[in-house]
């Protein structure tokens, strides 16, 4: 445990370095997801300008890597519950829609979760994100083409300690499915019909354990640690009876391609999917730039886009 702490630190600090203000700087003007793209794949020690690849050089239909998390907090949060809420263009950058609505989740102690809810239809997408600096924001790109593209209504929220939550019930702050799990009953209790959890890294861990305890319909992993404690893959796989896409890369960072590996056997989905890539990190396995500024979306993205919809392959 000690050297997992070690480790954590350790990759936070990277985290920190890696990105200097002339760095973030430059990204701003390719959109957040550029950003953090670059954050994933520095902060992880991974080799070569991944990001910057052509789409073409990118592996069909796959594309992963695990985050190493911290419940640390990686960004500043306001002061109070009630700060007001930026649109997601104002606070995430490009892209602008402004149907999209922003509000907070209402959690125990007066603990709020900022969320960036777009899209419409009873076909929800529940997004749990990674420790990037950006936390929710990380998902705006890919909630927005979900919305507008595949007919996904999208859901993004901060969790505890990231982002701009403000999580003063300590309880309800250490634990993370608790959290989750308060999107999965707003997506319901607004009309969904279907309510699939895809997390990215330590949001994929999470969202293992948060599709367990809501009944989720299904549930996307990208990059997830075998273990974030206290959740533990080995554990959840049998309990995993709704359809589950993994999507992992040998070698990656804060996870254990073996671990997962023999953990997927164990799960009981009649529709289950393994999915081993070459590159990428939690989010930034969906999508490639053009120009290193254009978002080009890789057939990973329109893969998680089917399993949200409920078409398996």
């Amino acid at each position: 445990m000690r050297y997992v702490t070690r480790y954590v630190k350790s990759y936070i600090l990277t985290l920190d370095v890696a990105v200097s203000a002339p760095v973030a700087s430059r990204m701003a003007a390719a959109g957040l997801v550029a950003f953090v793209g670059l954050v994933g794949l520095v902060g992880c020690g991974t080799a070569g300008p991944q990001a910057s690849a052509p789409a073409a050089s990118r592996a069909p239909a796959s594309s992963a890597v695990a985050t190493p998390s911290s419940a640390t907090p990686t960004s500043s949060a306001p002061a109070t519950p009630d700060a007001p809420l930026a649109p997601p263009a104002d606070r995430c950058g490009t892209p602008e829609n402004r149907r999209a609505k922003v509000f907070a989740l209402k959690g125990p102690g007066r603990s709020t979760l900022p969320a960036i809810s777009v899209g419409a239809g009873t076909t929800y997408a529940v997004l749990l994100h990674q420790t990037d600096r950006p936390a929710s924001c990380g998902w705006w790109p890919y909630a927005n083409w979900l919305a507008t593209t595949q007919g996904v209504h999208a859901l993004a929220f901060d969790l505890c300690n990231y982002g701009k939550a403000v999580c003063p019930d300590e309880r309800f702050a250490k634990d993370q499915v608790a959290q989750a799990r308060l999107g999965v009953e707003w997506a319901r209790s607004h009309g969904a019909r279907r309510v699939v959890i895809v997390g990215a890294s330590m949001g994929g861990a999470i969202a293992l354990d948060t599709a367990v305890a809501t009944k989720a319909d299904a549930v996307v992993d990208l990059s997830g640690p075998s273990q974030w404690p206290p959740l533990d893959v080995a554990e959840t796989a049998p309990r995993l009876s709704m359809p589950t896409l993994i999507v992992i890369r040998p070698g990656d960072l804060g996870t254990t391609y073996d671990d997962l590996k023999a953990a997927f056997p164990k799960i009981p989905a009649a529709h289950k999917r393994f999915v081993t890539v070459d590159s990428g990190h939690g989010w930034s396995t969906l999508n490639d730039f053009r120009n290193g500024t254009e978002i080009v979306w890789l057939p990973l993205a329109t893969t998680v886009a089917d399993w949200i919809n409920g078409r398996y392959s």
